[in-house]
């Protein structure tokens, strides 16, 4: 039998860009490092009265103990569905919300009451959901360990709605460098998350709490392009801490739904705000070293070739004679000391991983040979079949007969599965149930799918197996293999023959 499913939660209709402009004041105050309400233009050259940028809405290890992970908080959740259609923001990117629905401002207006409540509120981004709480209540924010089980020692990222609110808890005499000028003025709002110190020789302690730095010198920040993320912040009026809104180490939420199953009983609210668009985390840069390079410590919803490209527009694609970006963390290097004291989400230990087993396949034709990282192909489908679930399956668990396939739209690996399918030495007992991670050349659409995918075919299908096809390292496509990775395990790719046609 083979069951086909498109899309557990289809997005609702795409936002266009979200055209925002940021006075030059505004960035003189980051910049330079102060807090002036003037400032001659003479001294930013280069920068024009008004700077505009575009965003579109389009390992594992045992952990430490947790903060009080035992703590069994009970909450009937209030779920609030909410219109971002509703909600526009001025120009400025420090302006406030103005709603156009009555019900939207009311919900997130009580969210925010929540949040300065020092209480947790599940709330959309463009990327995923996030579990925000006030990041200057440590109160607050060990609530945020206590519902997910999450290891004390791995940070969370700040959200802020505006440069006026960043400025409330960086250091007054800390200066931008230009690369996060650049990359900040074209991608926030929007799913990029950089670090920042939290202390200089003029700001000796930081007000955001200690449990979100986990006590290291730097903050991870980032403005979320999402207009309810964006109005919950602002409407709050305080820097929101907000890791994904899910169990740790369990696939990201991308609907209120999924936080529904993984913590509905442990926070008081969630705004539902739809399918998220983006659908993985924020991309987390660091350029905070000495050489004026650029490091992306965690692949996410801006790709390594949008960086690139925003620096090479800027002018500043090279520094000191080298490539300005100087490579992804865990691909292009490693750092023993940052694994053990990570200063960002996803570094440390497994995630995004279904109860279920997820097995990478990379598909090979008759011309082709496997790499020699990955094992030996296997002759067919059949005999993948027969390798990974035999007949008798785990021990007859209701898992046991079903295989989840997350396959490429029209492939030539998901015409052999259909070509197996219809195949006389079918096990007939075996359910194939299929979900279309979108078109091969489209990764942005595989990026929007791979969490409800790997969630529908672990909690609905409740399938014993997921083999998911592999994709290409290009643009999200790295992103969405950097996921699956640690999804399986780190477990290397199997190969597998397709059919000819």
């Amino acid at each position: 039998m083979f069951s086909t499913h498109n899309h557990p939660h289809q997005p609702t209709q795409k936002r266009g860009p979200c055209n925002l402009t940021i006075p030059c004041i505004v960035w003189a105050k980051l910049i330079l490092g102060t807090k002036c309400t003037s400032l001659h233009s003479s001294l930013l050259p280069g920068i024009n009265s008004v700077a505009s940028f575009q965003v579109d809405m389009s390992s594992a290890t045992e952990p430490p103990r947790n903060l009080d992970s035992n703590s069994k908080r009970c909450h009937t959740s209030n779920v609030v569905k909410c219109n971002s259609d509703s909600i526009d923001f001025t120009d400025k990117i420090q302006g406030k919300p103005c709603f156009n629905c009555p019900q939207t401002a009311a919900g997130i207006q009580a969210a925010a009451q929540v949040i300065r409540s020092e209480d947790l509120v599940a709330f959309p981004t463009e990327t995923v959901y996030g579990l925000g709480a006030s990041a200057l209540s440590t109160t607050a924010v060990s609530k945020i360990f206590k519902a997910k089980g999450r290891p004390s020692d791995n940070p969370l990222i700040v959200h802020v709605s505006s440069l006026d609110l960043l400025q409330t808890f960086i250091p007054p005499d800390w200066s931008f460098p230009a690369t996060y000028r650049a990359i900040t003025e074209r991608f926030w709002p929007g799913p990029l998350t950089i670090l920042l110190p939290t202390t200089s020789p003029a700001q000796s302690s930081c007000p955001i709490s200690h449990l979100v730095t986990c006590g290291l010198p730097t903050v991870a920040v980032r403005m979320p392009g999402h207009p309810i993320a964006r109005a919950l912040i602002a409407e709050s009026g305080v820097p929101i801490a907000a890791p994904s809104a899910n169990l740790s180490g369990r696939p990201s939420p991308t609907t209120a739904q999924h936080v529904e199953k993984d913590i509905q009983a442990k926070i008081p609210m969630i705004l539902d705000g739809g399918a998220c668009q983006v659908g993985v985390e924020s991309t987390v840069v660091d350029g905070l070293h000495h050489d004026g390079r650029l490091r992306i410590l965690r692949l996410g919803g801006l790709s390594v070739e949008d960086i690139e490209a925003c620096l090479l527009q800027a002018g500043l694609d090279r520094s000191n004679g080298e490539p300005t970006l100087a490579g992804v963390y865990n691909q292009d290097y490693r750092d023993k000391q940052l694994e053990a004291k990570p200063t960002t989400p996803g570094m440390k230990y497994k995630h995004y991983a279904p109860h279920a087993k997820v097995v990478i396949l990379n598909p090979v034709s008759n011309s082709t040979s496997s790499s020699d990282e990955e094992e030996p192909p296997v002759e067919s489908i059949v005999e993948l079949i027969s390798k990974l679930c035999g007949k008798d399956g785990e021990g007859g668990s209701s898992r046991s007969r079903r295989i989840g396939l997350m396959l490429m739209e029209g492939s030539a690996l998901h015409q052999s599965f259909m070509q197996y399918d219809a195949h006389s030495e079918r096990d007939d007992d075996l359910e194939l149930c299929y979900s279309n991670l979108g078109p091969e050349n489209q990764p942005a659409i595989s990026a929007q799918r791979l969490f409800a995918a790997l969630r529908y075919l672990d909690e609905e299908r409740t399938v014993q197996l997921i083999l998911v096809e592999r994709l290409a390292q290009a643009g999200l496509g790295a992103t969405v293999m950097e996921r699956l990775r640690k999804a399986s395990g780190n477990s290397s790719p199997l190969s597998v023959r397709i059919f000819s046609s």
